[in-house]
């Protein structure tokens, strides 16, 4: 009996961490632009690169401007990381570019380009040709101050590039 709910107990242990993993195994696949906030990476270069992927793979561009030093920057990243099917919907929608902000390097000149950045982290939707066509900061993924996966959907739905049909 005993050893039977050990086993029990080391399979749904590694179930349960399975969906984890498989998050964090999206995350990995992202190139580093995607993945960290740089203070000596170039935005331009990343840029030039995140346009190319997204138009390679049918994707729109998610800008998110924040840095190291943010803690909502990193409670976003754990949120996705954490949550298999809005890792999985996330990065099929959208080709993550990650620009600095930080006193280190404020990225000035990339910036200047966008408008409305009232808090971090901030979120700009881009075309694969780089047409902003939104812009927003966390509170618009969630909801009574927690993300919320209803809230993620409706987002990459929204914002998802559309599939044309063939008919």
């Amino acid at each position: 009996m005993k050893t039977t709910l050990c086993k029990l107990l080391f399979i749904l242990s590694f179930a349960f961490s399975a969906g984890s993993f498989a998050a964090v195994n999206h995350y990995q696949q992202q190139p580093v632009y995607s993945q960290v906030y740089s203070a000596g990476s170039n935005p331009f270069e990343d840029g030039r690169k995140a346009l190319a992927l997204a138009k390679d793979t049918d994707r729109r561009v998610l800008i998110e401007v924040g840095g190291e030093w943010c803690q909502f920057c990193h409670r976003l990243d754990r949120f996705i990381q954490n949550n298999e099917d809005v890792a999985a919907r996330f990065y099929n929608a959208f080709v993550v570019l990650k620009v600095n902000y930080s006193d280190e390097n404020k990225n000035t000149k990339f910036l200047s380009a966008f408008s409305g950045i009232n808090g971090y982290p901030h979120i700009f939707i881009t075309e694969n040709n780089g047409k902003v066509l939104h812009s927003t900061g966390p509170a618009e993924l969630s909801e009574n101050g927690k993300h919320s996966r209803q809230k993620f959907f409706d987002f990459i739905d929204r914002w998802q590039l559309k599939q044309k049909s063939h008919e």
